[in-house]
């Protein structure tokens, strides 16, 4: 499926292809794909460099070359080799500056389609999107959980595709139902209890989680005394689970989730040096790479 096509999917609909706003939009699509075939391109030639240098440097060794000849004669024959072959280091200098402007262009396309389909949404779905602001305006529960069925949540979804909410606000501003996001990101998961994350991961296809083990836990309002009577209330085998205070959704991701599906980030570049340093020894095993260390 090509990028138009894609388009035309995220959308929902075909737009004819008349407005001016749509033609600008279709050269944005040609412009990125351009560059993006370009830096395959640019790839593809700095992967043969790289065989052509690596069987190059085969023979050098075979040949004895590095102990025989002379510094003289090397730089010869490298500056030889230079006439016809081009340096590495440029094919990577222009590698890396189209990666950067794939995705400066990237970003400037996504910025252009968003604002795209909201302009076209609230010309074309004005009243089902002041039914929404009438929704979320309300403050009387009972009237608002009538009103939720009049809200047409497909089309608010399309015109404001990313959301940041809190875990006990999203009741308040989008329908109880099913898979409605394509990708929920929990941030902070140590401080996330696992009840409050459940209508969360219900509305989304795909969940990633982002926590640290070492950092605050979440607090629990729940007595040890409550908890205990009601785990008594479950099943044997299900009550392991039952540890609401003690575990967060990234204590239950963590026992459930295989190595493959997790990923560690460990740049750090916000404390000082002299403090992380103390935490990377102390809790993370020099694992971190501090990126705020400066030569003194």
């Amino acid at each position: 499926m090509d990028l138009k096509h894609k388009l035309d999917h995220y959308l929902g609909r075909k737009y004819t292809p008349i407005s001016r706003e749509w033609k600008e939009l279709e050269n944005e699509f040609d412009l990125f794909q351009n560059i993006h075939d370009a830096k395959i391109e640019d790839e593809q030639n700095l992967l043969k460099a790289l065989e052509l240098e690596k069987q190059y440097f085969k023979k050098i060794l075979k040949k004895k070359f590095s102990a025989n000849l002379s510094r003289d004669y090397k730089e010869r024959i490298l500056n030889a080799r230079s006439l016809y072959t081009t340096p590495l280091w440029k094919l990577l200098k222009k590698y890396y500056s189209r990666i950067e402007e794939t995705r400066l262009n990237g970003r400037h396309l996504i910025q252009k389609v968003n604002e795209f389909v909201r302009d076209n949404t609230i010309i074309n779905d004005r009243p089902e999107l002041t039914e929404y602001l009438k929704f979320l305006r309300a403050r009387d529960l009972e009237w608002k959980k009538n009103k939720e069925d009049l809200v047409n949540f497909s089309t608010v979804l399309k015109t404001f595709p990313i959301w940041l909410v809190k875990a006990n606000d999203i009741s308040k501003a989008i329908s109880f139902e099913k898979e409605i996001f394509d990708v929920l990101i929990i941030d902070e998961a140590s401080q996330c209890d696992i009840p409050s994350v459940l209508p969360l991961l219900y509305r989304a296809k795909k969940c990633i989680i982002v926590g640290d083990a070492n950092q605050l836990t979440h607090i629990s309002f729940i007595t040890k005394i409550l908890e205990r009577s009601l785990k008594q209330k479950v099943s044997k085998d299900k009550q392991f689970l039952c540890r609401h205070r003690d575990n967060s959704i990234l204590d239950l991701a963590e026992s459930v989730i295989d190595n493959s599906s997790k990923t560690q980030l460990n740049e750090h570049f916000r404390s000082q040096f002299p403090i992380i340093s103390f935490s990377n020894q102390a809790f993370y095993k020099n694992g971190l790479d501090i990126l705020t260390k400066r030569p003194i």
